[in-house]
């Protein structure tokens, strides 16, 4: 782009007499562009082609109105002899709102070699564009060009140059202006405010917003916002709380702020209490704050209510359904998701980019694999969508974890596009999972040297080596964090209670009620021991002794708040736990025993929330299959005996409060991993009948296949395993505990036929008799 000339300001040429003012004030009446063109004519006729204010009336309809056209009014501009400042004035704005800013620039450059002097309405629109366009250079000649033609203190133009200082990063430019500003306004304060903020200067935000004077909705909200997007959630509320003592009216985008602010914290309370104020205040609720209410429910566990919010709504704009189909993707829920697309669809609502990326996070949450692989075709064919990095994430995310790790491989290699972290740090998840240490070493050196800051990164490719038993290369990946300065993120789980958020770090004891917290811990972890619980101590460092690898696991944040939980509420509530990492294996392990426990304390949900990726003891809806490793959950490996009957102990609680005949459906995705690098995940339905009624129960329960040495088949698990090998069929201990415990459970509450399909290889149907049972089994 051409330099700007700093021009001499000179004395406009005056304007010739102005005539037949009437004819042209009539312009305010046209409402199309060919009303427009029978007035030019008109002008024409009566010789007015050289009255700008006529021109200008022309010039300003065609150039900034939404009927208008901006070539025409280019068109009447060259055939004028001495237009004004008014009409370069209008050209430029009408360049701006068309974001054609190098014309718009350049339009004010003509404007300076025709000697026409700036006024105060020219240099927003300049200085915009110079904003809109991250023109540095240009942006600091304006900026002179406001100083030597006068305007330095007009507050408009002084407003637009902070805006566009902190658009460009230079703050203390944006300061300076700040601070010879005779008269400062709300958006003064706001702008300087949020530019600190986007620099990650949030305490030089908060210093700035308490010299403001007097304070309105608009201040509090710049601030609130700032700790909001800086993730610092306990300020924000805070300040929101400061806010109402002083009596400032909540508006909608302080309600957006802070219903974003709950959505972090996991504060489903104040966020409820939000809501209801919007509804009775009478804010009005635009696509933005509606989509923001869903958004919060969903990932606070409440998927229900986000529904009701959801259908609610008088107009569903593509965000509200971007935002219900990946709320349905958090929670596991892929068929659900699936199904409000597709209701989209008939709505004649067009999906975008974010649809398809919630949609395949769904599929990928839900290990819908032939759906994900047909979604992410039909996105192009259909739509016209190119895939982008988004959704190649979730399809290596999906396949990885899966099994397909050689389609996933294909996958990154055909990518248009060089792959990211995200994609391929999802790859390296898959490889730890499988145990593909070869491709998994170099894929994980890769991602290290893209995000050499992340500790994640370093973490899982130590514990690929860690699982082979390759110490050296784990103290090689420890030494180069120390040498680099990475150190892990610290983890911490936050529950609310009564509207306060409590938060809680591995082995903290800073919560006043610590001592029976720590005791109702240990008591919870002796009555699952007690259940078979085994303390999975692979996520602990490797080179202590086992029995102190232990320890600390018994104090991890997540059970204390679910130890806070058990002591704060009553049998029936619903215990809701955040994290700002995602949930360690023991504890996943260790939840998957709780559930059948719990009862013991008096029935109770709890739902688990490591950045959004949710787990519920009710449905233990798990989803984890993220495309970032450092949010996944990694998938353990459970006693399939032990957890299957609790299973069936929580099914027992369901039924005291189940009222009708509906089919139940009990959800449990027990992560999947190994102990030895042995076992790979697989898919098993059990399908429980009760005589005379179709199917009551399905439990889907993802657990180990042994693909490498085979136990001894005569080992004795049972009657099952007895007649599996009677029959030549080998199956591993695991499986037949499950078979065996699902025989026993369909025997005492008088099922006649237990299906079990592990949507592999195998289907097994158990027919239950008053004299026994009887197998029958196909390979696939």
């Amino acid at each position: 782009m051409a330099s700007l000339v700093l021009l001499q300001s000179s004395v406009p040429l005056s304007k010739p007499k102005i005539q037949h003012r009437p004819i042209s004030q009539n312009i305010e009446s046209c409402s199309t562009i060919s009303d427009i063109k029978q007035f030019h004519a008109k002008f024409i006729k009566l010789g007015l082609t050289t009255d700008n204010d006529a021109m200008g009336r022309l010039i300003k309809f065609c150039a900034v109105s939404k009927s208008g056209d901006l070539n025409y009014a280019l068109k009447i501009f060259n055939k004028m002899t001495q237009p004004d400042a008014f009409i370069y004035n209008t050209i430029i704005r009408g360049y701006l709102l068309c974001e054609l800013v190098d014309e718009c620039i350049m339009f004010y450059s003509r404007m300076l070699e025709e000697v026409v002097v700036p006024n105060r309405f020219t240099f927003p629109s300049v200085v915009k564009a110079c904003c809109v366009g991250n023109v540095v250079k240009e942006g600091k000649q304006v900026h002179a060009h406001v100083l030597k033609f006068g305007f330095g203190e007009d507050d408009f133009t002084q407003n637009g140059l902070i805006n566009m200082y902190v658009s460009f990063g230079y703050l203390d430019d944006a300061r300076r202006v700040f601070d010879k500003m005779v008269q400062r306004d709300v958006v003064s304060w706001t702008t300087l405010i949020t530019g600190y903020s986007r620099c990650g200067l949030v305490d030089e935000a908060y210093r700035v917003f308490e010299l403001i004077p007097e304070k309105n909705s608009v201040s509090w909200n710049a601030m609130i916002a700032a700790y909001v997007q800086s993730n610092r959630f306990r300020e924000a509320f805070g300040l929101f709380d400061r806010m109402r003592l002083e009596k400032v009216e909540l508006d909608k985008f302080v309600a957006a702020s802070m219903l974003s602010a709950c959505t972090g914290l996991g504060a489903l309370e104040q966020g409820e209490w939000i809501h209801k104020y919007i509804e009775t205040s009478g804010i009005q609720v635009d696509s933005k704050l509606s989509t923001t209410i869903i958004d919060m429910y969903c990932k606070c566990g409440c998927i229900d209510k986000a529904f009701d919010v959801f259908r609610g709504l008088s107009h569903k704009g593509i965000s509200s359904w971007n935002c219900m189909i990946g709320g349905l993707a958090v929670h596991g829920k892929g068929e659900s998701a699936i199904e409000l697309f597709h209701e989209m669809e008939r709505e004649m609502v067009s999906p975008d980019y974010i649809t398809f990326v919630n949609l395949l996070s769904a599929c990928s949450h839900a290990g819908l694999i032939e759906k994900g692989r047909y979604y992410f075709n039909y996105m192009k064919e259909v739509h016209g969508i190119e895939p982008g990095m988004e959704h190649y994430g979730c399809m290596v995310d999906l396949l990885g974890r899966s099994g397909f790790l050689t389609e996933a491989k294909q996958l990154i290699d055909e990518m248009p596009m060089s792959p990211d972290v995200g994609v391929l740090g999802a790859f390296l998840g898959a490889c730890k999972i499988h145990g593909e240490i070869e491709l998994g070493e170099e894929i994980g050196k890769q991602v290290i040297e893209m995000e050499p800051d992340n500790s994640g990164r370093y973490v899982l490719l130590a514990n690929l080596y860690a699982n082979v038993g390759r110490w050296d290369d784990v103290a090689l990946i420890r030494k180069l964090m120390n040498d680099r300065g990475v150190k892990k993120a610290p983890g911490f789980s936050m529950i609310e209670m009564d509207g306060v958020v409590n938060e809680f770090i591995a082995g903290g004891r800073g919560h006043p009620q610590a001592t029976e917290i720590y005791a109702k811990v240990d008591e919870m972890l002796e009555r699952m021991k007690c259940a078979g619980y085994v303390p999975n101590t692979d996520g602990v460092l490797h080179d202590v002794e086992e029995e102190d690898r232990e320890n600390p696991l018994h104090y991890h944040s997540e059970k204390l708040a679910i130890a806070f939980g058990l002591l704060k509420t009553k049998p029936g509530a619903t215990i809701r736990i955040s994290k700002n990492l995602r949930v360690c294996r023991d504890c996943h392990q260790a939840n998957a025993h709780q559930m059948g426990f719990f009862h013991q304390f008096g029935p109770r949900k709890v739902f688990n929330e490591a950045l959004h990726h949710l787990q519920s003891t009710d449905e233990m809806t798990n989803p984890c299959n993220s495309p970032n490793e450092n949010v996944c959950c990694e998938r353990l490996d459970p006693e399939i005996a032990t957890s299957f009957g609790m299973l069936m102990e929580e099914l027992d609680l369901k039924r005291t409060t189940k009222q009708d005949d509906e089919t139940m459906a009990l959800v449990l995705y027990i992560m999947e991993g190994s102990v030895h690098g042995r076992f790979k995940h697989f898919q098993v339905t059990v399908q429980v009948f009760p005589k005379g009624e179709g199917s009551l129960v399905k439990w889907i329960i993802e657990f180990e296949k042994h693909h490498g040495e085979v136990p001894d088949p005569h080992m004795d698990h049972g009657a099952f395993l007895g007649a599996a090998t009677q029959s030549g069929k080998v199956f591993s201990k695991e499986y037949a505990k499950l078979v065996a415990t699902a025989v026993r459970y369909g025997q005492q509450e008088g099922f006649d036929c237990i299906i079990i399909d592990d949507g592999y290889t195998k289907t097994i149907t158990c027919i239950l008799g008053e004299e026994g049972f009887s197998y029958d089994w196909k390979w696939r």
